[in-house]
């Protein structure tokens, strides 16, 4: 599935610009970025709720806006389902299988039956994470190759996330499809994510698979002798956070010559730790000039 030049104004205040990505199959990547930095809306416009302005959505090279077929291959899986509540979970799978001819019952009964729920059961009878649940069967059995997943951990207790996750972790691994997963719960989401897409004010700005961040990114927490920062350390590292004199940069790579030209500026303190997503979503918000070091 390819994403080319993605753009729609959603308000006058916002815009997604110029998005532009591929989807493998076999991946699951995770889109990330604050509240209100265009997640839900980049979905919303990839499968037609919204009418972009400029770009196209493709699968297997066919315009999907002018190829409705193509709508078959594809499925968002929203946070809530209300005008759901007054049908019951045979109903909900009915309504599916218009939809998506290649819906697969059997596992939607298999896998409900799991989870201790019958056809006869009301969906708004249900618990939310029982609902969540009873989202993720719907969005697998569809038979869709690409699934949308807009933060569906959301709410979830402990116990709940950990089957939800597991239950998407075995999905994709048996079906093979590509799933783009929007959340919140970023911990949760580097157990099972192949890649990460960071988006920014309505503008993609980071794609990256996690297996070449955790070989080469490094994060390194410095303590100087005085407030100035080395030009060396500015200019190749993007600023995370300080605490007290304590300051900790995240460098998309430190070659040993770098390294080097680090360690002769002296610092008190120069400690590498481990990188997660959310050193990567920090990196995109943080700034040299937004801070002023304690003297």
């Amino acid at each position: 599935m390819d994403i080319q030049h993605l753009s729609k104004k959603v308000s006058a205040s916002f815009s997604l610009k110029d998005i532009h990505f591929t989807l493998k199959t076999g991946e699951i990547t995770g889109l990330i970025g604050r509240n209100g930095n265009g997640k839900s809306s980049l979905f919303k416009t990839m499968v037609g709720l919204y009418q972009k302005d400029a770009g196209s959505v493709l699968i297997d090279g066919k315009e999907i806006e002018t190829v409705p077929e193509q709508k078959e291959h594809l499925f968002l899986l929203q946070d809530s389902l209300s005008y759901f509540d007054s049908l019951k979970l045979k109903e909900i799978s009915n309504y599916y299988h218009i939809v998506y001819p290649n819906f697969d019952q059997a596992l939607f009964q298999r896998e409900l039956k799991k989870i201790k729920l019958t056809l006869d059961e009301r969906y708004g009878k249900l618990s939310k994470g029982t609902k969540t649940m009873v989202r993720l069967i719907s969005a697998f059995a569809t038979g869709a190759n690409y699934l949308l997943l807009d933060e569906p951990l959301d709410g979830l207790d402990t116990i709940q996330r950990k089957r939800a996750l597991a239950f998407i972790l075995k999905q994709a691994a048996t079906n093979q499809v590509s799933i783009l997963i929007a959340s919140h719960q970023l911990q949760e989401l580097e157990t099972i994510a192949d890649r990460i897409l960071v988006l920014k004010e309505g503008t993609l700005t980071k794609d990256f698979y996690l297996e070449h961040l955790r070989s080469t990114a490094i994060k390194v927490q410095f303590v100087f002798v005085t407030k100035d920062i080395p030009s060396v350390i500015k200019d190749n590292a993007t600023l995370l956070s300080v605490e007290g004199r304590v300051l900790t940069y995240l460098f998309e790579e430190l070659p040993q010559e770098l390294e080097n030209e680090i360690k002769e500026t002296k610092p008190v303190l120069f400690e590498r730790l481990p990188v997660s997503i959310e050193d990567i979503i920090r990196s995109q918000s943080t700034k040299d000039a937004d801070y002023q070091m304690m003297n």
